[in-house]
């Protein structure tokens, strides 16, 4: 899915930022002068449209769809032209807005606006040009060589956690140094590298995607990052059979499983006409289970390698043995994302209800993940409760919340859906989701009160579309 950014001013630097650029965005350039946009274009194939305008007036801005770009760049050789650009961005609501500034003391006006501030110089398209490839990766440019110095998270997702330092020993890459819990270490080539390790690597200035690679930042990690398998617990009724096993299929099709079991409750499953389009690179097992398929389900997964644990909603005697139990409860035993199959794939409108808890960055970060894979439109919901009580009584939590929503937007380059509402959080989310084909839920606490009830195990029970419950 391409992102939409448009630059005003198509001099240098904009050139320099055009060749470095790939397919991920669709460009739009505004210019004064003719000639100088038809040579801007040239560079960059992903140049959708331009125009010989203006970019300081309302209306140029207006005529190129400023307010349908994620990210506007103020580029131009003025920084009262750059600085109007800027606040007719951020009026409009553009999340990322980028702009030169040529004079330092004009930087004040841009940080005001909460612009993100590049000064000019002869680094200043290797900055921009890292900046929106992914702000985790921070570069640091050695001046006088062809150095750079980035430092970059190891999310527990990325695969080269677990593996050893040497991994990082290429022709044009080392791993120079670990930040690891506050303290500086310099790892040996048998040092393992961990989740949350800040990785300190030292390369040339060409090999931001590199690093990239080997860190597989882009690459879809659900649900492989728990597992490659997924275990899916059918009904007794054949009709409802047919309909989880849509479900399944949809998932096979679509993302990277690479096996799947399926657990009748009875002798007999009629699965294989409802299998007729399941992936041939996809192993598929079916196991009788009998009365105790929810113990065995339970078996299953804690012997390893399970990604995912599908299963319809807790309605039939079939899953007597569980009626005590909650399904945020069964995601935090097993320590697997649980999906309850409501029939409503395919998933094209994903939605995650976020409070900016770690829990809730989690299934954000898996909404990102699926949302590629798959395809989807992605939706945030934000829910402030009334102050007396949440004790918030100033739009701070919200506020607070959406930046980090976007933020973490910029990151995976996946435009989102904005919705907030005040008021009774499950009741809100449970309207919305009636609009949506996928909830993704992050839990935080396995356990339900009177007092303090699980909004999480409230959602997973009544929402009215699938609803994909993760864990830490």
């Amino acid at each position: 899915m391409a992102m939409n950014i448009l630059i005003c001013g198509a001099g240098t630097i904009a050139r320099e930022l055009l060749k470095q650029l790939g397919g991920e965005w669709s460009v739009t350039l505004i210019d004064r002068s003719r000639e100088v946009l038809e040579q801007a274009a040239a560079l960059c194939p992903d140049v959708r449209e331009r125009y010989a305008e203006d970019g300081s007036s309302p209306v140029v801005l207006e005529q190129a769809g400023l307010k349908n770009h994620q990210y506007v760049l103020a580029m131009t050789g003025s920084d009262p032209v750059n600085l109007a650009v800027c606040r007719f961005a951020r009026e409009k609501g553009v999340p990322y807005v980028t702009a030169l500034v040529h004079e330092p003391e004009n930087a004040p006006g841009f940080q005001e606006l909460g612009v993100h501030v590049v000064m000019t110089g002869t680094l200043t398209a290797r900055n921009l040009y890292h900046y929106l490839q992914d702000p985790r990766v921070h570069v640091s440019h050695l001046i006088g060589g062809k150095g750079n110095i980035y430092e970059v998270n190891a999310a527990e997702h990325f695969r080269v956690v677990g593996k050893r330092a040497a991994y990082f020993q290429r022709s044009t890459l080392r791993l120079a140094g670990i930040f690891r819990h506050g303290r500086l270490v310099f790892p040996h080539p048998t040092t393992v590298i961990q989740a949350d390790d800040r990785l300190v690597l030292l390369g040339d200035t060409d090999i931001f995607t590199s690093v990239c690679s080997l860190l597989e930042c882009a690459s879809p990690h659900f649900p492989l990052a728990y597992g490659p398998s997924m275990l899916v617990v059918l009904p007794g009724e054949a009709e409802d059979v047919r309909a989880v096993l849509r479900e399944v299929v949809f998932l096979g099709q679509n993302t990277r499983v690479r096996k799947v079991t399926l657990l009748c409750g009875t002798d007999r499953c009629a699965v294989d006409q409802s299998l007729a389009g399941w992936p041939q690179e996809v192993d598929v097992e079916v196991r009788s289970s009998g009365d105790s398929v929810m113990d065995q389900a339970r078996s299953f997964v804690r012997q390893g390698g399970c990604g995912l644990l599908l299963m319809p909603p807790v309605q039939s005697s079939l899953f007597a043995a569980l009626s005590s139990a909650t399904y945020t409860g069964l995601a935090h035993d097993l320590g697997c994302p649980v999906l309850i199959a409501r029939r409503t794939v395919p998933y094209e409108k994903i939605l995650v209800p976020f409070k900016n808890t770690p829990n809730a960055q989690l299934a954000l970060e898996v909404a990102f993940d699926l949302t590629r894979q798959l395809g989807a439109e992605l939706a945030v919901m934000v829910v402030e409760e009334p102050g007396f009580l949440s004790g918030e009584r100033d739009g701070k939590f919200m506020e607070a919340a959406m930046a980090r929503v976007r933020e973490m937007a910029h990151v995976h380059k996946i435009a989102v859906r904005e919705i907030t509402a005040t008021g009774n959080p499950v009741r809100a989310i449970v309207e919305e989701t009636a609009m949506h084909d996928l909830v993704v839920i992050g839990s935080t606490n396995r356990d339900r009160g009177l007092i303090s009830p699980n909004v999480g195990e409230h959602l997973a029970r009544k929402a009215e579309c699938s609803t994909l419950i993760v864990t830490a």
